[in-house]
């Protein structure tokens, strides 16, 4: 039987990160996937990475680890940058929140008045000299009064999911992690006398044993955790995607309108999203989705009209029933560990969550506490 300090289960960004973590510090690590590593909701996300509170005055010690993330989110990508020689193509672009009606621009002057209250650089526009110099092909939109105002937020900031799930995955194997793919977790083996210790898991490719375990595995954990008798709550929430082929440069920051979003790639690409949809696992995209966000895509940048679609998809967001994420130990299992629940924010929270994470499975005590994250709560 192959034996390692700690096994993850779930080969997404979440897990992944982990495993990083873990390795970096010298741990023997194994993660199982019952797919293909880094093919699940964490490649499918839009990589957008919020502007937060920087001046300590966070709410809460979700919005602490909010912070933490996006503060930790440069080294750490110079980090798996350096470890892969890959580029996961991070950009501090800025976002741009734009309003297409009178209601919506009412909304959003509620929520930059929120954003400035908790410290966040917001800049509003407030002609359409200003948005053109953000974003010249949103002049003709403005004038033509279907953008009714916005604000610029500086300090968000992208990254290309894909791309960064590609330098961890080999990042990983240059620390000797051993990613196995297309394995189906059968049975977790309960020690007799380990006092309610996993001391292996049975699975499509063998037996794989284990210190200590973690199940990462997005919309799926739920499951993973009923054969032993776990009930923390998550339910999958399909988002469906569009991606252009355009020119590089078409536009140069995240453009948000509401729940959607456009998305500039280095390479030209500009990637519309979201939906949320609470359908199940059904991983389907629908003819009326993919319709509403090409039409969201062209009325915002009427030149898309001239791009192809390249590609859509959707992936499964992982929703706790609290919309808190399950970050610790189990009570049930001493050396079972969950990291899920990240629902929107998996690859923005990715590296916050698997440093304190792995500071908890390596006996430290981690820099923030993880008391609000507890998997037991639920």
């Amino acid at each position: 039987m192959k034996h390692v300090d700690t096994i993850i289960v779930g080969a997404g960004i979440v897990g992944l990160s982990l495993a990083y973590e873990l390795a970096s510090a010298g741990q023997k690590v194994r993660v199982l996937d019952r797919h293909q590593a880094g093919k699940g909701a964490s490649s499918a996300a839009a990589g957008i990475l919020p502007a937060v509170c920087r001046t300590g005055a966070e709410h809460d010690d979700f919005e602490r680890l909010r912070t933490l993330s996006w503060k930790m989110y440069p080294e750490w990508i110079d980090r798996i940058r350096g470890d892969s020689s890959i580029d996961p193509e991070y950009q501090a672009t800025g976002g741009l929140h734009i309003a297409t009606s009178r209601g919506e621009m009412v909304s959003l002057k509620v929520a930059a008045s929120q954003w400035q209250a908790d410290g966040l650089d917001v800049q509003p526009i407030r002609s359409v000299d200003e948005l053109a110099t953000r974003e010249p092909l949103l002049q003709s939109s403005f004038e033509r009064g279907h953008i009714h105002g916005g604000y610029f937020l500086p300090d968000e900031c992208l990254v290309r999911p894909p791309m960064l799930l590609r330098a961890l995955l080999e990042a990983n194997r240059k620390k000797g992690v051993a990613v196995e793919e297309g394995v189906e977790v059968q049975e977790w083996v309960r020690g007799v006398d380990d006092g309610g210790r996993i001391v292996s898991l049975r699975t499509s490719a063998g037996e794989f044993a284990a210190d200590q375990f973690c199940i990462a595995s997005g919309a799926w954990s739920s499951q993973l955790g009923q054969e032993l008798g776990l009930r923390f709550e998550i339910e999958p929430w399909r988002g469906q995607m569009v991606l252009f082929k355009s020119q590089p440069g078409l536009i140069r920051s995240v453009i948000n309108e509401g729940p959607n979003y456009l998305v500039p790639r280095v390479d030209g690409h500009v990637l519309a999203g979201s939906t949320v949809e609470e359908v199940g696992f059904d991983q389907s995209n629908t003819e009326a989705a993919i319709g509403q966000l090409i039409r969201f895509a062209e009325s915002l940048i009427p030149e898309l009209n001239q791009s192809s679609v390249q590609k859509t998809w959707a992936g499964l967001r992982p929703g706790s029933g609290d919309g808190v994420p399950l970050i610790g130990r189990t009570n049930a299992y001493g050396n079972l560990y969950i990291s899920t629940g990240h629902f929107r924010s998996g690859v923005f929270l990715a590296p916050a969550t698997a440093t304190f994470l792995s500071q908890l499975m390596l006996g430290d005590s981690p820099e923030l506490d993880l008391g609000m994250f507890d998997p037991n709560r639920n």
